[in-house]
């Protein structure tokens, strides 16, 4: 069992002990290197004794009673990353190349599984994807703790570097009922979604709310994202677009970047890195045919009819400036440019002549997950086959060597067979192992997690609510006010009755007082305020892409012309069998029931109430129908009722300083009849790219 004084003890020697360890250096290339001089680091370790060398403290990792070069922290990552590689098995860098997850603690003391032991120990993974904070943070730090500790028991003592998807982002579900976070379930401080960055589009205070993210997740021992995603989004019906930073290409690269270096802790990839950054997905999957996403196997193609490819790896291009330490590749199959129609992952004039020999990458490449690996991989899986498009009648051995030959590294969701399966084939040779191996040691390295892997694990939960309030500052910075007739806002001065329609009810007692006070009667109310959500799109297995409007049927997709069935098209369809709708009902009905709900205010409110209509917007949403009756409108990527209340009130001297970081159609017809790979393209729309208004001054 780790004991977490064991570990604050190994601190106090260093610190006490080693004050004197170091020398000015010219030209030096550790990543422990300060101002041209070595410093020593923290030196922590539960299970393997320590070596003195020239008044420095070093792990003796591989337990031989020496200082071997990968455990010299004083050189070159590239020289101990050389050593290190002679010193493994074939089955160990085999481990490297597999990225899986399902690990989680399975309690709330960090208990860990023989499942996640069975990784470390027999498969000989070190790239582990956690899937629950379930248990609390102090849980998740003591189970990465307990992990860290049994892979130093192994052979060679290489460290664990635990995954995470993005999980900061939180907003409403489809109905509005409460609150939700799309990706992962590990639970760290909840922000704005992406999406909601780009809306602020602050560059230094991005940055800047980015290291107190990357300390969140460092608190739980998590060193590796898959993110930030810089995919930028033409195709506004796209279900993943509250993940993106909003659809100008300019703005979207420099807040790509800054949020890099804010991770990384480094604005030039130098030096030591606190996340490991991954940018996604090569080169970009903003343009995802008819709305749909290539996840999908309805849906395998990044489309370009409005010729605008060059655009969307502009943002890439500025995203790789910040020099991240991995890279993701796009399921997609790339419609443009005389790329091969397979999957990006497949394509060497996508990942060889463009990604390495055009931009000059040469970081870790991890593949999206189910990209190469086949069928389901553990208990833990929903997997449903391979996304490798194009590449379809390829064996397991085969499309690992394809993927390995087009610079790829790291399998997601892989397991050992896979790389196994290539070398017995024939398809590859054992020594190729050794650059994608290098390129995965070269991430642990440049974390510093040989030197200490180990996290506080009686703290993760002080740190984490100690930037509680920097990142609900960041949900209410991000909010939008498109319509403020009559100066309806704030209310702090106003006086009357209020009816609120929130996911907190009690929220808006703090904000009543003797001129303000509450009504449970919509048509007694001075005040409505109202919070609905957009509609939510969706990520796979859908032959359509999900209407931006609350009330649209979503209809099948017409690949053959580039356009979604009209609305009889689709009755002859369901008449002789077909399939209908491919969206679930759920989704229909809460879409609606948000209609519904907008509609009933409007209707039982008393002719001179005012109506204050808040949408949560994880895409653009068609709001024309209802704009005229609406007295204030506000958008939110991501938000609690506290803070959106502030913000309406206007206390603290609040006032709304972002912008709308997409346009907002006028009608699915408009949507329909735009390009996906264009910009706020659409003919008609409510409020343009960039609208924002701000209470007088």
């Amino acid at each position: 069992m780790l004991k977490t004084n064991e570990i604050v003890l190994s601190m106090f020697i260093i610190i006490n002990s080693f004050l004197a360890c170091g020398d000015s250096v010219d030209n030096c290339q550790s990543i422990y290197c300060v101002n041209g001089r070595i410093v020593q680091p923290d030196i922590i370790t539960i299970n393997r004794d320590i070596i003195i060398v020239d008044n420095c403290q070093f792990k003796d990792s591989n337990v031989n009673g020496s200082l071997d070069a990968y455990e010299d922290w004083r050189l070159s990552t590239a020289d101990r990353v050389q050593d290190l590689l002679q010193q493994m098995s074939i089955q160990e860098k085999i481990g490297l190349l597999c990225a899986n997850y399902g690990y989680a603690p399975t309690d709330n003391i960090g208990t860990v599984s023989l499942n996640a032991k069975n990784a470390i120990n027999n498969k000989k993974m070190r790239f582990l994807k956690l899937t629950s904070g379930a248990y609390g943070y102090n849980a998740q730090a003591k189970f990465s703790n307990e992990m860290q500790a049994f892979a130093e028991t192994q052979s060679l003592s290489i460290p664990l570097v635990f995954i995470s998807n993005p999980s900061t982002g939180m907003g409403l579900t489809p109905d509005a009922a409460s609150y939700v976070r799309k990706n992962e379930y590990l639970m760290v401080n909840a922000y704005p979604y992406a999406i909601g960055f780009g809306a602020i589009d602050d560059e230094e205070y991005i940055k800047e709310i980015s290291t107190h993210i990357a300390c969140d997740y460092m608190a739980t021992g998590v060193r590796m994202l898959l993110g930030p995603m810089c995919d930028i989004p033409g195709e506004p019906r796209w279900g993943r677009f509250y993940d993106t930073f909003g659809t100008n290409p300019d703005r979207c690269g420099s807040i790509t970047r800054s949020m890099i270096q804010g991770l990384q802790g480094s604005d030039d990839g130098s030096g030591k890195i606190n996340i490991a950054c991954t940018v996604k997905h090569f080169p970009g999957s903003g343009s995802c045919e008819g709305g749909m996403d290539s996840h999908s196997q309805n849906s395998q193609y990044s489309v370009f009819p409005g010729d605008n490819f060059t655009n969307h790896l502009s943002v890439m291009k500025k995203a790789l400036s910040a020099n991240p330490l991995c890279l993701m590749p796009c399921y997609s199959i790339f419609e443009t440019n005389g790329f091969e129609p397979v999957s990006s992952h497949y394509s060497k004039s996508i990942m060889i002549d463009l990604l390495q020999n055009q931009l000059d990458f040469g970081g870790m490449i991890t593949s999206d997950w189910s990209a190469v690996a086949r069928g389901d991989i553990n208990s833990y899986t929903h997997d449903r086959g391979t996304r490798a498009w194009g590449m379809e009648d390829y064996t397991e051995g085969e499309l690992t060597a394809a993927y390995l030959h087009c610079g790829g590294d790291q399998i997601g969701m892989g397991m050992p067979s896979n790389w196994e399966t290539a070398i017995t084939g024939g398809h590859i040779s054992e020594d190729e192992l050794d650059e994608p191996a290098s390129k995965c040691l070269d991430v642990i390295f440049r974390l510093g997690l040989f030197e200490n892997p180990y996290v506080d694990e009686t703290a993760a939960d002080s740190t984490i609510a100690s930037n509680a309030n920097i990142a609900s500052k960041a949900m209410q910075k991000a909010l939008v006010l498109l319509k403020n007739s009559d100066s309806t806002l704030p209310l702090s001065q106003k006086s009357g009755t209020i009816y609120y329609d929130g996911v907190e009810d009690t929220a808006v007692r703090d904000f009543t007082s003797e001129k303000l006070t509450l009504t449970a009667d919509i048509s007694l109310a001075d005040y409505i305020i109202l919070r609905i959500s957009g509609r939510h799109g969706t990520y796979e297995g859908l032959e359509g892409g999900v209407p931006l409007s609350f009330n649209a049927d979503v209809f099948q997709y017409n690949h053959a012309e580039n356009r979604h069935y009209t609305a009889s098209e689709h009755a002859s369809d369901i008449a002789s069998g077909g399939t209908g709708f491919l969206v679930s009902d759920a989704n229909q009905a809460a879409a609606k029931e948000q209609a519904e709900k907008l509609l009933s205010a409007i209707a039982l409110k008393k002719k001179e109430a005012i109506l204050i209509v808040c949408v949560f917007a994880p895409r653009p949403f068609i709001i024309k129908p209802y704009l005229e009756d609406i007295d204030a409108l506000i958008v939110d990527f991501g938000c609690y009722d506290s803070p959106l209340l502030s913000a309406l009130f206007g206390t603290d001297s609040f006032n709304f300083t972002s912008r709308l970081p997409f346009s907002i159609p006028a009608s699915d017809e408009d949507v329909e009849n735009a390009f996906e790979d264009l910009f706020n393209d659409e003919e008609n729309q409510s409020f343009r790219f960039g609208a924002g208004l701000k209470y007088q001054d």
